[in-house]
């Protein structure tokens, strides 16, 4: 993808695509409830900014990682996104 730029119209620049990964990290006194949550708003401000991608991890077994089932977070992050 390449767009012009603005000080130099006849100059193009490549934009390389940027992405988010997220592994919804339960914080100190929070609960997997808020860190939900905080994923829910890093995606929808990565949205926001244009970001190409939100990506989140899977882990289990892991009291500090709230995404333990990707395909279920990724249907609630796409209700409440745009993109």
């Amino acid at each position: 993808m390449t767009i012009v730029n603005s000080r130099s119209p006849t100059t193009l620049v490549a934009v390389i695509p940027l992405s988010v990964l997220d592994l919804s990290v339960v914080r100190d006194g929070g609960t997997s409830a808020d860190a939900l949550a905080d994923t829910t708003r890093l995606a929808q401000h990565a949205d926001q900014l244009g970001f190409a991608r939100f990506w989140v991890a899977e882990h289990h077994n892991m009291t500090t990682v709230a995404s333990t089932t990707p395909s279920v977070l990724i249907a609630h992050l796409a209700a409440e996104t745009d993109r």
